[in-house]
């Protein structure tokens, strides 16, 4: 968890967007970290509940302008973001 959040943190303050790869874990060979981590599942089926609500935030889709910053406070699930505007954009 602390890997998600530290890469899911850079990628806010740098304005990169980012996806997780893995749902289900296939014994993919391209991984390291064996046959149950990679995964949003349990090897009894049960969901990673910490990987899914770390993995879900908000961010800015689009702006009538350039993103200037955005920030997902995973502690308290408040989302600040802001964004130069440029009124030539309908």
């Amino acid at each position: 968890m602390n890997e998600i959040n530290s890469v899911v943190d850079a990628c806010d303050e740098y304005l990169a967007s980012w996806a997780y790869w893995q749902f289900k874990t296939f014994m993919d060979i391209t991984t390291s970290a064996g046959d149950t981590s990679e995964g949003f599942y349990e090897k009894d089926g049960t969901l990673q509940r910490n990987k899914a609500e770390a993995l879900s935030r908000s961010y800015i889709k689009a702006s009538q302008g350039v993103t200037k910053s955005m920030f997902f406070d995973r502690h308290t699930y408040e989302f600040k973001g802001s964004f130069e505007l440029n009124a030539k954009i309908s």
